[in-house]
Formats: C-alpha cells, sequence, structure tokens
C-alpha cells in the first residue's frame, strides 16, 4: 500500500477504561505532552485525555489546565481535561 493511500484511511479505536492504566511507564507524561493542546486531533486528544486520567501525572497539569480553561473547545474535551486535574490531585505521582 502506498503511503499516499495509507495516510487518507481513518481508523477508529476503542480504549477500554478498564485496561488503560496498563500503558502508564514513565516516561509517559513525556509522550502525552505534545498531544495535550487545543489544536492537536480531536480523536487524538481525546484518547490521551483518557490516559492522562488513568495514569495521573503532576507534569501534565499545566496542559491539563490549558485544555480545561479552552472555550473553543467542545465540551467533553473539556470536562475529561478536569476529570483529569482532578485524578492528578488525588495522585501521588
Amino acid at each position: 500500500m502506498r503511503c499516499s493511500a495509507w495516510s487518507a484511511m481513518t481508523f477508529t479505536v476503542q480504549l477500554d477504561p478498564q485496561l488503560v492504566y496498563r500503558l502508564d511507564h514513565p516516561g509517559l507524561a513525556e509522550q502525552l505532552s505534545p498531544v495535550l493542546v487545543a489544536d492537536w486531533p480531536r480523536n487524538e486528544l481525546y484518547a490521551a485525555l483518557w490516559i492522562a486520567r488513568a495514569c495521573p501525572r503532576q507534569a501534565l497539569t499545566g496542559h491539563l489546565l490549558a485544555l480545561a480553561e479552552d472555550p473553543e473547545l467542545p465540551e467533553t474535551l473539556r470536562s475529561l481535561a478536569v476529570e483529569a486535574l482532578a485524578d492528578v490531585a488525588g495522585s501521588r505521582r
């Protein structure tokens, strides 16, 4: 398959909320940081927020707060960012 055809395809992936915590590892905050921005593709941002909720990291607080406060984002994404912030606050990581 050629790259141009491959990039034109869209995929849907469903994250199992009961298993997302298994993605946790020491470098996760560094991997999620570039994705947790308002101009990132919405489906990828949604997935990153779910991962941030399941694997709370203090280092992501600034990114999550910026998303929660962004009036241009859909309410669903802003709410997930707030929930992820609450999870960080309840975590000791």
